[in-house]
């Protein structure tokens, strides 16, 4: 699975995930500090924005949310975990309904992992 390594201690890289989960379009759903993960969709007014980056990679997404409605294809999973360099987080993102399915889309994934990225601090 792709991911991001970023030189972060664990409470500095979830502030700066969450943070950059909200700059690049997505809507924090449920969060788990103790393990690391955010729940996410993406943000309705950022889809229905023409000139929004989304609209780019909505078709990566082979079942799409826009294409059959569903909206658990809509939904991600983003998780921030300790590298095994000590000092680095790596941070991944799944959409569990693909998954399921038995569908991935690394380029999508790692299409979002990089606009998410623009927006760490």
């Amino acid at each position: 699975d792709p991911a991001i390594r970023v030189n972060l201690e664990r409470d500095r890289g979830w502030a700066s995930l969450a943070y950059a989960l909200g700059k690049a379009g997505f809507v924090v759903d449920e969060k788990d500090y103790e393990n690391g993960v955010y729940q996410v969709s993406l943000d309705p007014e950022m889809q229905e924005n023409k000139k929004s980056l989304w609209r780019r990679f909505f078709g990566v997404f082979k079942p799409s949310a826009l294409k059959d409605k569903n909206p658990e294809d809509g939904r991600f999973k983003v998780s921030i975990q300790a590298s095994e360099e000590p000092g680095w987080m790596e941070i991944r993102i799944v959409n569990p309904a693909a998954q399921a399915r038995g569908e991935t889309s690394p380029d999508a994934q790692e299409q979002m992992l990089v606009m998410i990225k623009g927006y760490l601090t």
